[in-house]
Formats: C-alpha cells, sequence, structure tokens
C-alpha cells in the first residue's frame, strides 16, 4: 500500500471511531447521568457515521463499477444471452413501454425539433424522433434491470420530455452547456434515483451517468432503438 493512501485509510477509520466514540458517550452520558445534551450530541454523531458509511459504501461501489468500465465490460457483454435475444425480438409496439398515451402531453412539432436540433446541433434517432412527437410527457411502467452480475440495479422512472416539463432535455442542455464532460451527450432518461441515462452524439450509444462520477459514464446500450427494445422486452418477460 502507497504511503499517502495508507494514512489515507488510517484517517478515515480515525474520524470513524472519533464519530462512534462521541455517539456513545453522548447516548451513554443521558442513561447514566440524565443529561438530556448528551443524548442529542450522541445521535447526531452516529447519524453522521451513519452517513459516512453509506458514502463511504457507495465509493467502493462507484469505485468497481469504473474498473469494470476500464476493462471494456458493458452491461450486455456480462450478459450475452440477454443481447442475443434481444436482438431476436421484435416488440409488437416498439412504445409499449408507454403506460398510456395522454394526447395533452404530446405538444412536440416537426417544427419544433427541426429548432432544437439547429440549435443544440444534433440530429435526433429517428425512434427519438418518433418518441417525442407521440409521447413527449408520456409516462412509461415500472423498467428495473440489473447490470454487472446483480451489482447495480437500475430502475428507471420516466424519459426525459424535449420541453414543458420541470425536468427536460433543452433546460439540461443549457444547464450543462459549459460543462466539458458533457459536450456530447443528450439526456434521455432518468431514474428513481435522479441520476440520467443520456446518448452520445456522436456514436448513439446509451450511457447512464450519475453526476456525482460525471467523468465515468456506464455504457448500457449501443443506440437509443436497441434501449428502447430493452425497455419493451422487460415488459414482455416480467
Amino acid at each position: 500500500m502507497k504511503k499517502g493512501k495508507k494514512y489515507s485509510v488510517l484517517s478515515e477509520l480515525c474520524t470513524h471511531l472519533v464519530f462512534i466514540i462521541v455517539g456513545v458517550s453522548g447516548i451513554y452520558s443521558f442513561f447514566s447521568m440524565g443529561k438530556i445534551h448528551g443524548l442529542i450530541i450522541g445521535i447526531i454523531f452516529l447519524l453522521f457515521e451513519i452517513l459516512l458509511v453509506y458514502t463511504s459504501i457507495s465509493e467502493i461501489k462507484t469505485k468497481r463499477i469504473t474498473k469494470s468500465i476500464q476493462k471494456g465490460n458493458n452491461y450486455f457483454k456480462n450478459n450475452v444471452d440477454l443481447k442475443q435475444k434481444l436482438n431476436n425480438y421484435n416488440p409488437k409496439d416498439k412504445f409499449g413501454f408507454v403506460l398510456e398515451l395522454n394526447k395533452e402531453n404530446s405538444n412536440i412539432t416537426e417544427e419544433y425539433i427541426n429548432e432544437f436540433q439547429n440549435k443544440y446541433n444534433v440530429i435526433l434517432p429517428e425512434i427519438l424522433k418518433e418518441y417525442y412527437l407521440k409521447y413527449n410527457k408520456n409516462d412509461i411502467k415500472k423498467c428495473e434491470f440489473y447490470l454487472y452480475s446483480e451489482e447495480h440495479n437500475f430502475c428507471l422512472d420516466f424519459i426525459i420530455p424535449l420541453r414543458d416539463a420541470n425536468v427536460n432535455v433543452e433546460k439540461t442542455l443549457e444547464m450543462y452547456k459549459d460543462d466539458k464532460y458533457l459536450q456530447t451527450i443528450v439526456p434521455l432518461a432518468e431514474d428513481i434515483d435522479g441520476d440520467d441515462y443520456y446518448w452520445d452524439k456522436k456514436t448513439g450509444k446509451v450511457f447512464y451517468l450519475s453526476m456525482e462520477n460525471a467523468e465515468n459514464p456506464i455504457p448500457i446500450c449501443d443506440s437509443v432503438e436497441e434501449f428502447f427494445k430493452l425497455l419493451n422486452y422487460l415488459q414482455d418477460n416480467k
């Protein structure tokens, strides 16, 4: 273990130890001497310790996933059987994952799409263009799948509307237009944890990206079309 890394681990262990000692001592002082402030301090320190442990576990998972990505892994390479099934799968409705059609939420026009593409220098995949024209803000069915042998599960919440919603593609592009790591990607969907799926302007591939780890996107599908096919497949094979 490198010297700097060794000191970092020792420092982290000491921090955990201090939080636990102070937390337990505070609670003990309440039960032994009736000090209410001791109870409050003890609870606060133990809550901080729980938060630190949760953060450490999340960082470990992120590092493991990132390491897998650097080796060239992705969802389908670890699930070859599913990849083959998707290749042979033809959904009855390519938008079968949509919960129901609400025409009031379908307010996108060809003219607006052309303006959007020109403004952001992007060509929407045909299937995505068709989705926005027909559905845009419509809800979708629950779509859950696993990555890296059930190490990380993903639960899709909604397809991000092109416009006219609190979270929408245009607003997100404006928000991150100065971020060098997000110059070539376009928001596609959001999961229940608030993190997003993006598709790449250059390659068309779909990635999962956490804002806490924006430099290490996780590859999901080879295209938006394949991503939508995955969502349909999950609905038909629950």
